[in-house]
Formats: structure tokens, C-alpha cells, sequence
């Protein structure tokens, strides 16, 4: 006998809410570092530090959510010190602060920054960070936090 189905009820061949809020979330940023480049006269030498910053936590990301759709997340071993790491160079001045990007590249940024208030409001993403272990919702918030402060997000 054919039951229908519940209309929230998720097909058995739909993908996993991880990858979808991963694809999601890669777009947004993937054009936000688009945005950046395009705005390299006004970040100035800032450009390629904002860069790495935003690269480096979209590839962060992408793994880690890639992880949890696939269902093999396992939180990561703490690291042992390193005694005999030296000191790093002086790291150039990098300007701090909640939205200082959208300060110096305007509404190209604010764009941005609304995209992902958008998909954090959506109630396909609660579901997601409400289903996901702990650990992996501190990594994520390791990740994302700083990204969204330069966008101004909450």
C-alpha cells in the first residue's frame, strides 16, 4: 500500500545536511574571496593575509563537514608541545576588530556577511548543529568565528 509521505519527510536518496550547508557555505565564501581580490587597492597590503585567512578556514571547513556527512568525524588527539619550536618572525600588522572588513571594502563585504546570516537562520542549519557531536560544533565555531567577525555576523 502506497502511504504518502510527510512533506518534511526527507527522501532516502537526498544528501546528507552536512554536505548541502557545506555547499552552501563554500559558495558564500568562495565568493567572498573573490570579493577580495577585486578589492585589492582598498585592502591594500592586507589582501593576501585575508586571503590565507579565508582560504585556509574554507578548506577547513569543507573537510571537516565532508567528515560528518560521510559519518567518520573523530575528534583529533590533543597535540603534544613543541619544545623546540622557535620564534616566528614579526607578523605585520593586521587590522583587528569586530567588521573591519566591511569597513574598508564597503557593501561588497556586507553582501557577504548577510548570505551567511541567512544560512545560519535557516532552520535546515539548526538542525544540522543540533545533531552534530560537540566537538565538532566547537570546530566549527573555531573555524568560522573568525571569519564572521570580519563580515559582522553574529
Amino acid at each position: 500500500m502506497n502511504t504518502p509521505q510527510h512533506p518534511q519527510a526527507i527522501a532516502p536518496d537526498a544528501p546528507h545536511p552536512a554536505s548541502e550547508f557545506a555547499q552552501q557555505l563554500d559558495t558564500i565564501l568562495a565568493y567572498t574571496l573573490l570579493m577580495i581580490a577585486a578589492q585589492f587597492r582598498l585592502l591594500e597590503g592586507f589582501t593576501l593575509p585575508i586571503w590565507t585567512r579565508f582560504s585556509r578556514g574554507r578548506m577547513r571547513l569543507a573537510r571537516l563537514l565532508a567528515k560528518l556527512a560521510a559519518g567518520t568525524w573523530r575528534p583529533s588527539p590533543p597535540r603534544a608541545p613543541r619544545p623546540d619550536r622557535k620564534p616566528s618572525a614579526q607578523v605585520p600588522y593586521s587590522p583587528r576588530g569586530h567588521i573591519w572588513l566591511i569597513r574598508k571594502a564597503g557593501y561588497h563585504a556586507a553582501a557577504f556577511g548577510s548570505q551567511l546570516s541567512v544560512l545560519f537562520a535557516n532552520p535546515n542549519t539548526h538542525a544540522l548543529l543540533a545533531t552534530a557531536p560537540a566537538e565538532a560544533l566547537a570546530a566549527i565555531g573555531r573555524t568560522l568565528r573568525p571569519l564572521c567577525h570580519l563580515l559582522g555576523v553574529e
